[in-house]
């Protein structure tokens, strides 16, 4: 009999990494057994036109016919709150949670209109009804600072009570690890490292030479003026045009507010990219030369392909966890905007056969831990 997967992720929104967890989730799970899968997010949605999978609302996971393995997908979950998750899935929503950030009201209103009381943190399952369906595997999920969380008592003691527990990066596994004292947590890559074992390099995407470069509304970490400045400079040093291509367009990210400015203002060979698919974002950024971006799963991408990467903001937590986890010196460094350049050479100048030998190593241990994943449902 087909053992049932309900995959739990962010999976509603248009931002590229939470929508490409399920795809992969999917695709190296059926790799190694004959599954049923079904896709959980917050809400019901259907982002099916930009190759992702439908979802189904967190609220099904409490269905009587259901029950069966319940995957937390990967993602920064293990911190994530229901407002914050709700302000993603409408402008509006995002107004209200940027005026009224912590406060218990806003928290107790979207966790009634998206999830369960009994659940206060939705990728965290809690809840003792899910904990008597679900056999729960956490898989590669990060969470910076989730020892300090005034909900660190919860999360250590689903943790604890999960057949499965992997970590992405350093800071998380120390916290999981020592800080909540749960033994059994894990070190393992996200599992977008794989995302060029299930999509096709495009090296061929243009017919020029050129970087990709993203940025997100709200991580900007400098002026667009300054951005602007520092953008010309590659261009002009390279001697390619810059493409500028949004990776998360939902409220919180909305990476094309910038991008378009930027395009519209640069005094250099520039282009918009529409991501109008999930593969064509793979596609752009496979085919550059350099990927400059505060996207974590932007960077991942260009790790994946083997295409030289530079991690903006050293105030993304997540980015810089990531790199300083993975990625070999002096990619490992998280850099200001005012220094991308500078990084961007160092970066360009870098052994292939180093950017090689660190995704070949990822994949290897992203694999591994779905090897054991499968082994351990086999048991269930």
């Amino acid at each position: 009999m087909k053992k049932n997967i309900y995959i739990l992720s962010a999976s509603d929104r248009f931002n590229y990494g939470d929508l490409l967890f399920p795809i992969l989730v999917k695709g190296e799970l059926s790799q190694r057994g004959d599954y049923d899968f079904l896709n959980i997010a917050t809400v019901k949605s259907d982002f099916s036109e930009v190759g992702a999978l439908p979802t189904y609302s967190f609220r099904s996971l409490y269905n009587k016919k259901n029950g069966g393995i319940l995957f937390i997908a990967g993602g920064e979950v293990l911190c994530a709150n229901w407002s914050r998750l709700l302000s993603f899935l409408d402008a509006r929503y995002f107004e209200v949670y940027q005026r009224f950030d912590g406060s218990p009201w806003l928290e107790f209103l979207a966790m009634l209109l998206c999830g369960k009381a009994a659940n206060p943190l939705p990728f965290v399952p809690s809840d003792p009804v899910l904990s008597e369906k679900y056999s729960v595997f956490y898989n590669a999920v990060g969470g910076v600072g989730v020892s300090e969380s005034p909900l660190r008592d919860v999360v250590e003691k689903a943790l604890s009570e999960a057949v499965y527990v992997s970590l992405r990066e350093g800071r998380t596994f120390k916290e999981v690890s020592s800080g909540l004292g749960v033994s059994k947590a894990r070190l393992s890559p996200d599992s977008a490292i794989l995302v060029s074992n299930h999509y096709a390099s495009c090296k061929n995407f243009s017919d020029e030479r050129y970087v990709v470069f993203q940025v997100g509304r709200y991580k900007l970490g400098a002026s667009l003026l300054t951005i602007k400045k520092e953008l010309e400079g590659i261009s002009r040093y390279f001697g390619c045009p810059v493409y500028l291509m949004p990776i998360g367009n939902c409220p919180g990210h909305e990476d094309n507010v910038p991008l378009k400015w930027l395009v519209e203002n640069l005094n250099c060979p520039s282009k918009y990219i529409e991501p109008s698919s999930l593969s064509r974002i793979v596609e752009v950024i496979s085919g550059a030369e350099l990927f400059l971006g505060t996207s974590l799963h932007g960077v991942i991408t260009a790790m994946s392909f083997n295409v030289p990467y530079v991690g903006l903001n050293p105030r993304v937590r997540k980015l810089d966890a990531y790199l300083k986890a993975w990625a070999p010196e002096p990619l490992s460094e998280v850099v200001a905007i005012n220094d991308a350049l500078e990084m961007a050479i160092k970066a360009m100048s870098i052994d292939k056969n180093e950017l090689l030998a660190s995704s070949s190593m990822q994949k290897r241990l992203a694999s591994e831990s779905f090897d054991i994943v499968h082994r351990l449902i086999q048991d269930i």
